[in-house]
């Protein structure tokens, strides 16, 4: 493969990949869920992502994804290296991005809300 051969994919690669996180942030800001816990702030992620780990409504698989997650990411080795410019980063930001489409799809839906309102009251964001 000519060197302009791999400069003209890796282009067509980051382009492809910045027009998907576009469209999934698009989605994502719609969702009214997913909305509320971008509202909280850095702290209250973290808090809300403690009580769904410790929350005994939360089914295991859904809270197995998230030790899966920081296992992946805290790994030397990627899906593709971190030393390739933007792709190398994507397959983190690709991989946090299923982790939070997994948990919002297996956990009910009236606790991932009741945990948001909770971490809501606290820092006075609803009510």
């Amino acid at each position: 493969m000519q060197p302009w051969q791999v400069i003209v994919a890796s282009a067509v690669a980051a382009v492809a990949l910045a027009a998907g996180v576009w469209l999934a942030y698009r989605w994502a800001t719609r969702h009214p869920v997913i909305r509320r816990v971008l509202a909280l702030p850095g702290r209250g992620k973290l808090a809300l992502a403690r009580r769904l780990l410790s929350s005994p409504d939360v089914p295991l698989p859904a809270k197995l994804t998230l030790p899966a997650l920081l296992l992946y990411l805290a790994l030397p080795f990627d899906l593709v290296p971190d030393f390739i410019p933007v792709l190398g980063y994507a397959d983190d930001a690709l991989a946090v991005a299923v982790v939070i489409a997994l948990v919002l799809w297996l956990t009910p839906r009236a606790v991932i809300e009741r945990e948001i309102e909770a971490e809501e009251a606290r820092f006075g964001l609803r009510g």
